[in-house]
C-alpha cells in the first residue's frame, strides 16, 4: 500500500489534499462498500451504545473546562487572519508600548524623545500571542525564549500577574533563564512592556490532552495536530508521562509492530492503544483489557508494544506501575485522555483501593469540588484506552481480604480480564517467533520499543483528521461488522459491552492499516480481536446471563462452606448445635435438600436479587419450588410451618466457573 501519511513528525497541521484521493482514501470506500454489502441490519444485537457521526460527539471531552450544571459553550472562534478580536492588528503583528522596542540583543526600553535614556531590560524573548482558554477566560501573554544553554522555554504570563509590580512574573522567567536587568526602573518596565503589548497572534491554552474545538484540534504534550493554522496551542496539563517520540514510523512499523504478526495479544494491545483517540467520535466511554497470568507468561511485552504507539523510555517504556494514589488518579487519567494509559503490576494497588481506582480510571470524571468562594470547581473529565497488566484478574485482587465479593458486571465489562497465556506453549505468545525462543522475542520487543516509540500514535491521528468523516463512518461500520460476525444473537447484555471493547480496539486496528500506520494485512486485527473475543466467552461460560451463573454460584460455594455446621436435621432438633443458623436439610442421601431461611438465603447469594438467584438455580435444575409453584416452599422446621428456599444437594455435582 502507498503510504499517505506525508508529515510523521509529533505536531503540525495535515498537509491539504491534491486533486487526487490517497489510497488510504479509496481503501476507507472498500471498507464501506464491503460493510453495505454485508447485513447492514444491526438490530438484536445485544450492545447498549450508539456511536455518533456528529461533531457533538466530542462535547463530553470538551466540558472537561465547564462547571458541573452549566450548559457547555461553544469553541471559541479563531481571529481572521487580517485582525484580532476588533484590533485593526494583522495577526502576526507585534506592537510594544511608546518607548519600547525589541531588538536582536533584547528588549529596550528606548524613548525616541529622550534617547539617551535607552537602557537594555532583558535578553531577547519572543510573543508567541495572547492566550485563553477554550471557554475565552484566563487570558495572558505567552513568550518563549532561550536559556544560556540554548533550550527553549514557553513562560504563561497571566495578565492579573502583572496588575502589582510583577515580582512572581520575574522570578518565573529568571527561573527559566532569560535575563532581566536589575537596574534602576528595568524591573517595573519590564512587566509595564509586557503588560502594555499588544499582537494579533492567539494561543490556545489546553488543560488536556487530545481532541479539542469540535474534533478540530488534537494535543499532545510535544506538540498539537489540526487540519488548520489557526491558533498556536500551549499545553498546560501535567508533563510527568512519558508521551515522546525515538526514531521514525517505518523504523517503528519494522522493528516493533512487525514482531506482532501472528500474534493475537500483541495486535490486541495496539489496538487497545489506537482505540483512545476513536472513542470520543464513536460516543463510547473509556476502557479497556487487563491481561492476567504468571510473571513469566510475558505480559510485559503486550504493555510495552501497546504503548509504543504513544511513547516510551520510561523503565515500563511508556507505561506506568498500578501503585496510584487516590489523589493522583484524576490527574493521571487526565494527562492520557483520548489516549492510553498502560498500567502494569495490579498487585502494586491495595485491593482496597483497587476498585475504586477501576472506576475512576475508567469512568471518565473526577470529584466535583469546591471553592473558596462556594462555587464548583469544573470537575475533571477524561476518555482513556486502559491497557493492564497483573498476576491475578482484577476481581481476585479486588476480592482479597474479603469473605464474600460479589462481582459487578459494570466493572468487569470496562476493564476486562483476559487470560494472558495464549496456551500454545509459549506464555503469551502464539509462535516463538523469528528465532524460534519466545524468551529471545521479549528481549527483541523490549530493545525495539527502547528505541522506536512514539510516532505510530500521531501519525494516526493525522490520518484520521484529514479522511476525518469517511473514517468515522468506516469505524462504525466495522464495529457492527465484528458484532455481527462475532456476538451470538442470544448474548447477555454483558456480554455485548464486553464485545464492543474488542470491536472498538479491532476497528481502530483495521483503520490504522488502511492508512498505513500498522504494518498488517487487511482483515488481521479483526481476526485477533474476535478469537480472543471467544478465549473471554469460553472462560465466562457462555453468552448467558452473568448473574444467573453468579448466583449458582454462590449458592454451591456457600454450602460447600456451611452444610454441616449452619444447616440442622429437620427431622432432629438440633437447632441448639448449629450456630447462626442459614437453615435445616434433609437427611444425607441422593435426595437430599437444604432449605434456607430468608436470611441465610440473603447471605448465600451474594448480594443478587432474591428471586432472580431462585429463578437462575430453578433454571439450573436445583431449586425445588413449591407446589403452587411459587420460589419457596412450604416446609415444617421444629414444628412450625414455613416458606423458605429449598436447594437440591446435586447443586454439589455442578462445575465451578474457572
Amino acid at each position: 500500500m502507498t503510504k499517505r501519511i506525508k508529515d510523521r513528525s509529533g505536531s503540525g497541521s495535515v498537509p491539504p489534499k491534491g486533486d487526487g484521493e490517497s489510497p488510504a482514501h479509496d481503501r476507507l470506500a472498500e471498507i464501506a462498500a464491503l460493510i453495505e454489502a454485508d447485513d447492514p441490519s444491526d438490530e438484536g444485537l445485544p450492545v447498549t451504545s450508539s456511536p455518533s457521526l456528529a461533531v457533538g460527539a466530542f462535547d463530553a471531552a470538551e466540558g472537561a473546562t465547564k462547571t458541573d450544571g452549566a450548559p457547555s459553550a461553544a469553541p471559541v472562534a479563531s481571529p481572521g487572519p487580517s485582525s484580532a478580536l476588533g484590533t485593526g492588528l494583522r495577526k502576526d503583528d507585534v506592537v510594544w508600548p511608546w518607548g519600547f522596542a525589541m531588538r536582536a540583543d533584547g528588549l529596550y526600553w528606548a524613548p525616541p524623545t529622550t534617547p539617551q535614556e535607552s537602557q537594555r531590560i532583558s535578553a531577547p524573548f519572543e510573543v508567541r500571542g495572547l492566550g485563553r482558554s477554550e471557554d475565552g477566560e484566563h487570558w495572558c501573554t505567552v513568550i518563549r525564549f532561550a536559556d544560556p544553554d540554548g533550550g527553549s522555554h514557553d513562560i504563561v504570563i497571566g495578565h492579573a500577574d502583572l496588575a502589582g509590580d510583577g515580582a512572581e512574573v520575574r522570578r518565573r522567567c529568571s527561573d527559566g533563564g532569560l535575563w532581566i536587568s536589575t537596574a534602576r526602573g528595568a524591573r517595573e518596565r519590564f512587566a509595564a512592556a509586557l503588560a502594555g503589548c499588544s499582537t494579533g497572534r492567539r494561543v490556545l491554552l489546553a488543560s488536556r490532552l487530545g481532541w479539542h474545538q469540535a474534533g478540530d484540534l488534537f494535543v499532545l504534550p510535544d506538540g498539537s495536530i489540526r487540519l488548520d493554522g489557526r491558533d498556536a496551542v500551549h499545553f498546560e496539563g501535567a508533563r510527568g508521562t512519558h508521551f515522546g517520540q525515538s526514531g521514525a514510523l517505518d523504523s517503528w512499523k519494522q522493528e516493533v509492530a512487525a514482531l506482532a504478526v501472528g500474534q493475537d495479544r500483541l495486535l490486541l494491545s495496539l489496538g487497545v492503544s489506537l482505540s483512545g483517540p476513536v472513542l470520543a467520535p464513536l460516543g463510547l466511554d473509556g476502557g479497556g483489557v487487563h491481561l492476567f497470568g504468571s510473571s513469566s507468561v510475558g505480559k510485559t511485552s503486550a504493555l510495552l508494544m501497546g504503548g509504543s504507539v504513544w511513547g516510551g523510555g520510561g523503565p515500563l517504556g511508556f507505561g506506568q506501575l498500578w501503585r496510584i494514589t487516590a489523589n493522583a488518579q484524576e490527574g493521571i487519567a487526565a494527562a492520557h485522555n483520548d489516549c492510553l494509559l498502560a498500567l502494569d503490576e495490579v498487585g502494586t494497588c491495595p485491593p482496597a483501593e483497587l476498585e475504586a481506582a477501576s472506576y475512576v480510571l475508567a469512568g471518565g470524571q473526577g470529584k466535583a469540588r469546591m471553592r473558596s468562594d462556594a462555587t464548583l470547581k469544573p470537575r475533571q473529565r477524561w476518555r482513556i484506552a486502559i491497557l493492564s497488566t497483573g498476576e491475578v484478574t482484577l476481581r481476585s485482587r479486588i476480592a482479597e481480604g474479603r469473605a464474600q465479593v460479589r462481582g459487578k458486571a459494570g466493572q468487569e465489562a470496562r476493564i476486562i480480564d483476559l487470560p494472558a497465556d495464549a496456551e500454545k506453549g509459549f506464555g503469551l505468545f502464539d509462535h516463538a517467533g523469528p528465532d524460534g525462543d519466545p524468551a529471545s522475542l521479549s528481549k527483541r520487543i523490549k530493545g525495539a520499543t527502547s528505541k522506536h516509540y512514539g510516532t505510530a500514535g500521531p501519525a494516526f491521528i493525522r490520518a484520521f483528521l484529514e479522511d476525518r468523516e469517511p473514517a468515522t463512518k468506516a469505524l462504525v461500520g466495522l464495529l457492527a461488522k465484528f458484532k455481527r460476525e462475532h456476538v451470538p444473537q442470544s448474548a447477555d447484555g454483558q456480554v455485548g459491552r464486553v464485545a464492543e471493547r474488542f470491536a472498538v480496539a479491532a476497528a481502530a486496528g483495521e483503520l490504522a492499516i488502511s492508512f498505513g500506520v500498522l504494518p498488517f494485512d487487511a482483515g488481521a486485527m479483526e481476526g485477533a480481536c474476535g478469537r480472543l473475543l471467544a478465549v473471554w466467552i469460553k472462560r465466562r461460560g457462555g453468552v448467558g446471563s452473568s448473574e444467573a451463573r453468579e448466583a449458582v454460584s454462590n449458592v454451591r460455594r456457600f454450602l460447600q462452606a456451611h452444610h454441616m455446621a449452619r444447616f440442622a436435621r429437620d427431622d432432629r432438633d438440633e437447632s441448639w448445635r448449629a450456630q447462626n443458623l442459614a437453615g435445616s436439610k434433609t437427611a444425607a442421601g441422593e435426595d437430599q435438600v437444604f432449605y434456607f431461611f430468608d436470611s441465610g438465603w440473603a447471605e448465600a447469594i451474594g448480594g443478587i436479587d432474591p428471586r432472580t438467584a431462585a429463578d437462575a438455580l430453578a433454571a439450573a435444575g436445583f431449586l425445588i419450588r413449591g407446589s403452587d409453584g411459587r420460589r419457596k416452599c412450604q416446609r415444617r422446621v421444629n414444628g412450625v410451618l414455613q416458606r423458605v428456599y429449598g436447594v437440591k444437594a446435586t447443586i454439589f455435582e455442578g462445575e465451578e466457573d474457572a
